[in-house]
């Protein structure tokens, strides 16, 4: 899931807030893994992603839209360099990336 919201997150972003938002994507619905609404709060440990161990599934999918298909989103899935991929997915993802932008308004 962290990999396709990374990839193709941007498919569902709203970055005009005068439009209307996109349909949501069914390649990065729940089911689409797998998984459904009874899902969301079981636990899981999402790996390197946010480095805070084990989530709720509920708290990582509202992470991965608000980083790669919210209002403001990242896409950096083309950049060929590893370590730079990398540090951007690390630089960009959920908290990391809404506290900076929270302290200049």
């Amino acid at each position: 899931m962290i990999y396709h919201y990374r990839a193709i997150g941007h498919v569902q972003a709203h970055p005009d807030p005068l439009a209307d938002p996109p349909p949501p994507s069914p390649w990065l619905a729940l089911a689409a893994f797998g998984l459904s609404e009874v899902d969301l709060d079981t636990a899981f440990d999402p790996d390197h992603y946010l480095a805070r161990g084990r989530m709720k599934l509920r708290e990582i999918v509202a992470s991965l839209r608000e980083t790669y298909s919210g209002h403001i989103c990242v896409e950096c899935f083309h950049i060929q360099e590893t370590g730079v991929r990398r540090f951007l997915h690390h630089s960009c993802s959920g908290e990391v990336l809404i506290h900076p932008l929270s302290t200049l308004l």
